[in-house]
């Protein structure tokens, strides 16, 4: 994972001025999210994926996960229902999350999986009104 500042839309490198606090970790697929999150008024902390085998289950599945960890609790509330398949993720009030059984596939076929994935976010993202969601970001932090 690389650090990015939506900000000045660049990977930040060592030189990069912003604090580390406005960085997001994350990797270049997931670029497009954090950059929408962030023209909405949604600051994101970081973005992953990550795949896990289901304990060795015996019909050949893994569990493909990806969350993106928000900065504050109140920026869940600005984005009303999500697509089919992400959630947030209530008990740790920051987190809208991914997860889905798939067959076992190798890196490289994951990566191509959750490329659809990823763009259909990015497509409910670009739906929401950012004068509206950054309206109802200043109601809910007073």
């Amino acid at each position: 994972m690389r650090r990015y500042c939506p900000k000045f839309r660049v990977w930040a490198y060592k030189t990069h001025k912003c604090p580390e606090s406005a960085l997001v970790r994350t990797d270049t697929d997931f670029k497009g999210i954090v950059q929408r999150l962030y023209d909405l008024g949604i600051h994101a902390k970081s973005v992953t994926l990550g795949v896990s085998p289901l304990f060795q289950r015996k019909d050949g599945k893994d569990k493909l996960i990806i969350h993106i960890d928000l900065r504050a609790e109140r920026f869940v509330l600005a984005l009303g229902e999500l697509p089919s398949g992400w959630a947030y993720l209530w008990d740790s009030k920051r987190i809208i999350g991914y997860t889905e059984t798939i067959p076992v596939l190798k890196w490289g076929a994951v990566k191509e999986y959750t490329t659809g994935i990823i763009k259909e976010f990015e497509e409910f993202l670009d739906t929401k009104d950012a004068t509206a969601v950054k309206a109802l970001l200043l109601l809910t932090s007073c």
